[in-house]
């Protein structure tokens, strides 16, 4: 009788910890679930689609800035921002970032950085790029030893979809990026030289062996104290792209800052720089 006692006590017991378990992972999920509330206030500002890729099929969401002043008569530049690592997921909010707040203020409040904003979400345990899983410090890689992945190739035909769409000015075409992000941004503009008028890069890593195909104007900017992506990247990225010819190629070392660096560099200066800047033959 005891023993029917006592194994009743453990089974009751049993059952207790599995439910203060379950509420403990339940309580973990939900709380990486939590959304920060600059993110949800932005998310009103912009659209949300989701972009359906059938080669192969894969889905792709992204939120749209849509300037109020727009018209057919007037074409708007557009900008592409590639959210980092912490911003992938489904939700289609993670990736509304400092980088997308600040881009979307600035087209808010001055004319003329009126602009479309078109803020896509990378998949949960991918990248922008199709490159082996490693762990910091990210160093430089070689492009050429991977293919171009879907998310790259379902970028391309968003932006051709977004295009046919919307005036948008096919010769101020942006891309902006900051880590995962930034890699993403060197691999589009070695993929699709031809696509982007400018850009904007922070603290990635890129692949200084393909600068002659980059002829891009670019502002590239990394903190010195950076130990997830180290400053020799963009030190090195930027010295290729000067010895390939392409001196239209800026280099701000941050001597204070690590790896998030993008309220420092997303701002009204760089911005006045970028759009100053306009591709020569529309793509």
């Amino acid at each position: 009788m005891k023993i029917g006692k006592l194994h009743m006590v453990l089974i009751f017991a049993f059952i207790c910890l599995a439910c203060v378990l379950a509420l403990l992972a339940l309580s973990r999920y939900t709380r990486a679930q939590q959304i920060p509330n600059s993110a949800l206030a932005l998310a009103v500002k912009m659209q949300a689609h989701t972009f359906t890729f059938d080669k192969p099929a894969h889905t792709l969401p992204y939120r749209f800035f849509v300037p109020k002043d727009i018209s057919e008569k007037t074409k708007k530049p557009l900008i592409l921002v590639l959210q980092t690592a912490y911003g992938r997921g489904d939700n289609n909010l993670s990736q509304l970032d400092a980088s997308v707040r600040k881009l979307v203020a600035m087209a808010e409040s001055h004319m003329e950085l009126s602009s479309f904003i078109l803020a896509p979400q990378c998949p949960k345990h991918l990248e922008w790029i199709d490159s082996p899983a490693i762990k910091p410090p990210f160093t430089n890689i070689h492009f050429e030893d991977f293919t171009i992945g879907w998310r790259e190739q379902a970028l391309r035909a968003l932006l051709k979809e977004l295009l046919d769409s919307y005036p948008i000015d096919e010769q101020r075409i942006y891309i902006v990026g900051g880590s995962m992000g930034a890699t993403g941004a060197w691999s589009m503009l070695y993929r699709f030289p031809d696509l982007f008028a400018a850009g904007l890069i922070m603290n990635g890593r890129s692949d200084p062996s393909i600068a002659s195909v980059i002829n891009t104007p670019l502002w590239v900017f990394h903190g010195a104290k950076d130990s997830i992506a180290p400053v020799s990247n963009s030190v090195e990225m930027s010295q290729a792209l000067n010895q390939a010819g392409n001196k239209a190629v800026k280099l701000t070392i941050l001597e204070d800052a690590g790896h998030n660096i993008s309220k420092a560099a997303v701002n009204k200066h760089s911005l006045d720089w970028l759009f100053r800047q306009v591709a020569s033959v529309a793509n």
